[in-house]
């Protein structure tokens, strides 16, 4: 009775390393997989193929073997890499099924269905595990490794990074991530711990074929992540702990002992139905515990608000270089002969101006003019058609969002894009990351003090941007909970905290009511004052009369007009543009 507990405790461990690191894909970064079955059976070939063939001792073929498979996740992900939602998941399905035909018909390397057999229990350093106790020891040692790896990534920088991919992976590339290299990464390591789940179940085993890692596995190890909870690693262990232990439950049952098998898969089903229904948050849920609810008023933005938020751009200025010196009678910001049309319409077209450093210039039309559109162009959320787009003399026209972005150039979103379920001071740590160290998840283990203090600073300067707002007894709430006003707060103060020396704001006042709006209308005068370059749609004509140095009036996708707010306003022609009269 004692090794048979010890069993069920190996395999506990073994589909909480699976679940653990399967977690990392679908539930930080948002990602299903119907593959991860892949990983775990690439991870027992490599390390049980590298023992019998070649007599490599465990250890070392069992670090082969997690390179070996973070590879082939890396492989897999840059061959995807223009797949999103439900065709990846088609597409990791088609791995699954791929690869299980090579398991079963490279006979010549997996010996077919037939397996590999006589796998030997680990040795080194003298000692064998070969009894159950040993093993099982063993095994938790491996899955609190893991667990810890899989911990200090999620709660790291980039951790934080995988959440906003999930959340929203266009507004992430606004604040200068490469998402692309995030998810390879965070592939290449789900993949190497699946393969640490594999080599130990290779080696207690002792055999293996292709039918131990089909696709059946591959949806087992979902459910485990979906009823223990997406995005909660204590969730992965309960989950395994309850997927396990449940069909085993079964043997101690007269009658339901002769249909275990059958029974499983209706007792795997009927949970995954039952939670879905009752708590499709999973058992434990990303966040255990109740969003802080100690504020009933709405935030504002205050003198204090302005006062810190033109504080950390000055903070930011000094401390991370973001801000680089250019002469103030060179236009930051150039946009040449650019056009962009959409079928027949003709959204931007042969469109030329120049912004000014250290001013407010705002982007006036009625709608439908391009103004959004033409944001999109120069973030490169959209490819122009021609023309090119110059920041401080460079062209950037072919760059990616994320480098531009890096360059400093930040905007915000007419729809927010907040994410929504991170917190609030999650949303602001995000943004003030920085863009170059944040992306490297060995410097995260390599430099591990260094990154802690580096996120203590970050999480210092997230609280004084919140305190400065009114949000600080809102810090630990999910975004989504967020009245309107204060999701719009959030959106301001996380494009400040980006640094980038060009704010693009689409639409910044809309929602805010006339004390906050005025507020907002001090902040942006403060910052381009400071040096910060802003420009911004607005629909809101006394809001944009009472902050910006320039207009640029735009209709049907052409510049019309442009000049000092005064001039353009009393331009009888323009107004019966902007206001719908007849021309």
């Amino acid at each position: 009775m004692v090794d048979y507990s010890l069993h069920i405790l190996i395999l506990i461990a073994i589909f909480a390393i699976l679940g653990v690191s399967y977690n990392l894909i679908m539930g930080y970064t948002g990602i299903i997989s119907l593959a991860h079955a892949v990983f775990f059976g690439i991870g027992a070939y490599a390390s049980a193929l590298l023992v019998v063939n070649l007599g490599i001792a465990f250890p070392l073929a069992m670090i082969v073997s997690i390179f070996f498979t973070g590879i082939s996740g890396v492989l897999f992900i840059i061959l995807m890499r223009k797949a999103r939602g439900d065709y990846l998941a088609i597409a990791t399905l088609g791995l699954q099924i791929v690869v299980f035909s090579i398991f079963i018909n490279w006979s010549d390397v997996t010996r077919g269905e037939g397996g590999i057999v006589g796998i030997p229990r680990p040795e080194f350093w003298g000692f064998k595990f070969s009894s159950v106790l040993n093993y099982a020891i063993l095994t938790m040692l491996l899955c609190a490794i893991c667990f810890a790896v899989a911990w200090w990534t999620t709660h790291s920088i980039f951790g934080r990074v995988l959440k906003a991919i999930r959340e929203d992976e266009i507004c992430t590339q606004s604040l200068g991530k490469n998402v692309f290299s995030y998810k390879v990464t965070v592939f290449a390591l789900s993949a190497g711990l699946a393969a640490v789940g594999g080599s130990l179940y290779a080696h207690y085993q002792q055999f293996i074929n292709p039918f131990s890692f089909t696709v059946h596995d591959a949806i087992m190890i979902l459910i485990i992540v979906v009823v223990g909870g997406a995005g909660n690693l204590w969730g992965s262990l309960l989950g395994a702990f309850i997927l396990i232990t449940l069909p085993e439950a079964l043997r101690f049952i007269p009658a339901a002992s002769i249909f275990a098998a059958q029974i499983r898969v209706i007792l795997f089903s009927f949970v995954l139905l039952l939670l879905i229904f009752i708590r499709p948050q999973g058992l434990l849920g990303e966040y255990r515990f109740g969003a802080v609810l100690t504020r009933k008023e709405s935030a504002k933005l205050d003198e204090q608000g302005i006062a810190e938020l033109q504080r950390q751009m000055v903070v930011s200025s000094q401390e991370g270089e973001r801000v680089k010196h250019w002469d103030l009678n060179k236009p930051i910001l150039e946009v040449s002969n650019l056009s962009k049309s959409f079928g027949g319409i003709k959204a931007v077209e042969d469109l030329s101006f120049a912004i000014m450093p250290g001013k407010v210039t705002g982007i006036i039309g009625p709608n439908g003019a391009g103004k959004t559109t033409l944001f999109n162009l120069i973030c490169k959320y959209l490819t122009p058609d021609h023309g090119q787009v110059y920041f401080k003399g460079q062209e950037v026209t072919q760059l990616s969002p994320y480098k531009i972005a890096r360059l400093g150039i930040g905007r915000s979103f007419q729809d927010l894009r907040i994410f929504g379920r991170m917190t609030v001071l999650d949303n602001i740590l995000v943004a003030l990351q920085d863009y170059q160290k944040d992306r490297n998840l060995l410097n995260l283990f390599i430099f591990a003090r260094r990154a802690y203090q580096q996120d203590k600073q970050y999480r210092e300067s997230g609280l004084h941007l919140l305190e400065g707002l009114g949000l600080i007894d809102k810090k630990d709430e999910l975004a989504e909970e967020l009245s309107y006003p204060e999701q719009k707060l959030l959106a301001i103060a996380r494009s400040v905290a980006t640094r980038a020396e060009v704010l693009m704001l689409d639409e910044v006042a809309a929602g805010l009511d006339p004390g906050s709006m005025q507020a907002l209308s001090q902040l942006l005068r403060r910052l381009s004052e400071n040096g910060k370059t802003i420009c911004l749609v607005e629909h809101n004509l006394d809001f944009v009369l009472g902050t910006v140095d320039t207009i640029f009036f735009l209709d049907q996708g052409r510049l019309i007009a442009e000049g000092p707010p005064k001039q353009i306003v009393q331009d009888r022609k323009l107004a019966e543009i902007y206001f719908g009269g007849i021309r």
